[in-house]
């Protein structure tokens, strides 16, 4: 059902793109949205699927990643509450680059590409919006990029946690911080563009020198400041 409501409005305008818009025009797009919960780990596109639609993540996170000719996943982003993917749709309409699908479960908002065709048409200044985001974005990709190819896997490990630890982490009554979210090695591998058992070892040499620990499933940062050396921060 279309959410007409103030709060749809407040979280259009999150979008860099919609910021600007006036009132009214605000108004008529969230009419246009829809809302809809999904579980972790549910596709929501796959790479090569048509391309109509926005997504603006309310909560939980969603994983952007590709898959290489040899299979491996590579990741490419995460998306949490506030942030939004699938923009390039909206644009062009073709099919989709990367596949994403939910790492927790997660409610969006979601608005098709008919309507936001009419709203550029109403409101220009609405493309200048995009290709800012757009370039943004290509900023965010080259960054990472060269970051990966810089560091080697443990400092790409410890820049993963600090990222999490941001993301999730949970101040430990005894020190450090609790990622409060499960993750495993092979999701730290597809993140870090290594594998499992090269993860592996890189827990177990921070757990050596007692940047990190562990806890079932659960991992606690308890040395931020090594993890930033092994990251080169």
């Amino acid at each position: 059902m279309p959410d007409t409501g103030g709060s749809t409005t407040a979280l259009l305008r999150q979008v860099s793109f919609f910021a600007e818009l006036d009132e009214a025009l605000l108004q008529q797009l969230a009419g246009h949205t829809r809302r809809r919960k999904y579980p972790a780990k549910e596709p929501l596109f796959r790479q090569g699927d048509p391309g109509y639609t926005l997504y603006i993540v309310l909560s939980g996170r969603v994983q952007i990643e590709t898959m290489t000719a040899s299979g491996e996943t590579v990741h490419i982003a995460n998306r949490g509450p506030g942030e939004h993917f699938g923009e390039l749709a909206l644009i062009d309409g073709k099919p989709r680059m990367a596949d994403a699908v939910t790492a927790s479960p997660c409610e969006l908002l979601m608005l098709d590409r008919t309507e936001f065709i009419r709203c550029v048409e109403a409101s220009p200044r609405i493309a200048l919006g995009v290709m800012a985001s757009l370039a943004e974005r290509l900023r965010q990709a080259a960054d990472h990029l060269a970051s990966r190819q810089e560091l080697d896997v443990l400092g790409r490990v410890s820049e993963a946690l600090l990222g999490l630890a941001a993301a999730h982490g949970v101040a430990e009554p005894s020190g450090g911080k609790r990622i409060a979210v499960p993750i495993t090695r092979q999701q730290l591998a597809e993140q870090t563009g290594t594998t499992r058992e090269s993860v592996s070892r890189a827990l177990s040499s921070l757990k050596a020198v007692q940047a990190l620990d562990t806890d079932g499933r659960q991992l606690i940062v308890l040395n931020e400041k090594k993890l930033r050396q092994y990251a080169g921060k």
